[in-house]
């Protein structure tokens, strides 16, 4: 039978095969971290407290979202194209700006239309294939913007329930799940 070394408040501190000075008996099934029973001399692991509860509420929760959000912009090409996102949209607002006359400098735009001149439809304008990408584009970024502004509220709403939670009980109840918003992305 091993025997253990307990802080005054109950906690097995170390364990060992031995007898020693201050070390009693113990079940071979406890751990150290365990609390002592004193009246019972049986062992549980101590009670989680509620900061213990919502910090590890907090957690896996932002896990959940990590691994929702990555398979969110999973849907929206490569990573190479979603680093492209900022300048696409400048660009959008660039050909907004232009009107038909397409006078602003867009480096994206102009080397899009150039590789896909069909783009709008075989025959299309320069002008109409840069309507049509920056229809594309505003579109696509809309339908991101809508589908991270629900995960980012679930987020916002699920982390205030953790928070404001009295009891372990209402921790344990938040759903740390999340409901991926439908897309439909524009390809053209």
């Amino acid at each position: 039978m091993p025997y253990g070394l307990h802080d005054e408040n109950g906690v097995l501190l170390q364990k060992q095969p031995n007898p020693a000075s201050g070390f009693i008996e113990i079940p071979s099934s406890a751990i150290c971290g365990m609390v002592r029973d004193a009246e019972t001399g049986e062992y549980s692991l101590p009670p989680v407290t509620l900061t213990d509860a919502q910090n590890r509420a907090i957690v896996n929760l932002m896990s959940n979202y990590n691994t929702v959000s990555a398979s969110l912009l999973d849907l929206y090409q490569s990573p190479f194209e979603r680093s492209t996102w900022n300048t696409q949209v400048f660009e959008a607002n660039l050909v907004t700006a232009a009107g038909s006359s397409g006078a602003n400098d867009t480096p994206f735009f102009d080397a899009f239309v150039a590789e896909n001149p069909d783009f709008a439809g075989p025959g299309s304008t320069t002008n109409q294939n840069k309507a049509l990408l920056k229809q594309t584009i505003e579109a696509n970024n809309a339908e991101f913007a809508a589908a991270a502004g629900s995960l980012t509220g679930q987020l916002s709403a699920k982390r205030h329930a953790i928070v404001e939670a009295a009891t372990n009980v209402e921790v344990e109840a938040v759903d740390l799940t999340f409901v991926i918003p439908t897309v439909s992305l524009t390809d053209k």
